[in-house]
């Protein structure tokens, strides 16, 4: 029998601080004075250097419009910018809008989600033109390929599915977040919401896999100088995510967390662990096997998802702490468990304490922690005599 009084594995943590929200350089809105008649709404648009750009086409449409659908609707508005590269519109309800901004000389655009028009003057966000970017949709195998068509809510892009073809596209996408694609019918009034806040950026394919996957959202993991400073690839390491309320939206997830999912560029299945989920408390740690992380480079990046009721859990601790990566014992030494001490890894090398109970739960540097008072709290790991554990007297450790 061997003790133990803390864990013996070099982590490496990337804090989720979410993420890669491209969109439109975009001033703070304002609202005017109040006259009697419809809304009126003003904006300006300008190019990258922030010059006033005439003749861009804009439309205004509510915030729900379906361009199939409504395609005839008299609430949708369209100006031409002038000189000074404003715009005009009056609408007729208030409510929440989207503008559409489009130069046809050079094909650029821009984009504004969620505008919301109270007031009787409204001033509109100023946006950048930008080159605009795809969206491709992975499509969810129930539906009628024959009689529906995906769409962005509000705007005229839309599509019709091809019976052949496993994707849908959406070319010319301005560069933003779009608050959601969906799928709709010609037969029926209902939609089915695919994706939340779809983030398209200048000349790029934003691919949207796993359809049954309400939000998603990347991440990086900066190597750089600027970031964890590691020079070398490093493969099969596991990876600490943070959530907290500041960079994740708890109510959005399943409340147990069994919808997360994580994946690489190419959608392929990455293995993870929850250690810690406490929507309660806005706060979550999960362990991701990423398979090679770059060294110097922050530009490769992976996919989280979740929103999908209908998921079971897949975490795993024996599969992020491979024993055939190295991985021979890992205790979280989180509060799940006061008369255990669980071992992550498929050895099952699970812990005795003594002299420690939930009062010895503190905060620790990832998650929670115990608190060894120096002389008579341990942890004894029994039956490791015949297997690969090995802690002879006297040997080097990294204790984390």
């Amino acid at each position: 029998m061997r003790t133990i009084s803390s864990s013996s594995i070099i982590i490496f943590t990337i804090t989720l601080f979410i993420l890669e929200f491209s969109g439109l350089d975009c001033t703070t809105p304002i609202g005017g004075g109040s006259e009697a008649g419809n809304a009126k709404i003003v904006g300006r648009v300008v190019d990258s250097l922030g010059n006033p750009v005439a003749d861009v086409i804009v439309t205004a449409r509510p915030h729900n419009y379906d361009p199939v659908k409504d395609i005839l609707s008299r609430e949708t508005d369209v100006d031409r910018t002038d000189s000074d590269g404003q715009y005009h519109f009056s609408v007729s309800k208030k409510g929440y809008y989207t503008v559409d901004a489009q130069y046809s000389k050079d094909g650029k655009r821009a984009f504004i989600s969620n505008l919301e028009i109270m007031q009787d003057d409204n001033s509109a966000p100023q946006c950048t033109l930008k080159t605009a970017g795809t969206i491709q949709i992975q499509l969810p195998q129930i539906i009628d390929r024959t009689r529906d068509y995906v769409y962005i809510p509000g705007t005229a892009f839309f599509t019709f599915l091809n019976k052949s073809s496993e994707f849908a596209v959406l070319n010319n996408v301005p560069v933003a977040r779009i608050p959601s694609v969906s799928i709709a019918s010609l037969q029926k009034e209902d939609e089915i919401i695919i994706r939340h806040d779809i983030t398209v950026e200048a000349g790029d394919t934003s691919t949207i896999y796993n359809p049954s996957w309400k939000y998603s959202r990347r991440f990086r993991l900066n190597t750089t100088s600027n970031g964890a400073a590691v020079s070398d690839t490093v493969y099969n390491f596991p990876v600490c995510i943070r959530l907290t309320s500041e960079n994740f939206t708890f109510e959005q997830a399943e409340s147990d967390g069994s919808d997360l999912r994580f994946t690489k560029q190419d959608n392929t299945y990455l293995p993870y662990e929850i250690e810690r989920w406490d929507p309660h408390n806005s706060v979550a740690e999960i362990w991701v096997e990423i398979d090679t992380v770059f060294g110097n480079d922050s530009t490769h990046y992976y996919s989280m998802y979740w929103g999908n009721t209908g998921a079971q859990s897949e975490s795993h601790g024996a599969t992020v702490f491979d024993t055939s990566t190295g991985f021979q014992g890992v205790w979280h030494l989180s509060s799940n468990n006061s008369s255990q001490i669980y071992d992550a890894t498929s050895n099952q090398y699970h812990g005795i304490p003594y002299n420690l109970d939930m009062s010895s739960v503190i905060d620790g540097v990832i998650g929670e922690a115990l608190y060894f008072n120096g002389f008579s709290s341990y942890i004894s790991i029994p039956n490791t005599s015949d297997g690969n554990l090995n802690l002879p007297q006297n040997g080097h450790y990294s204790i984390s």
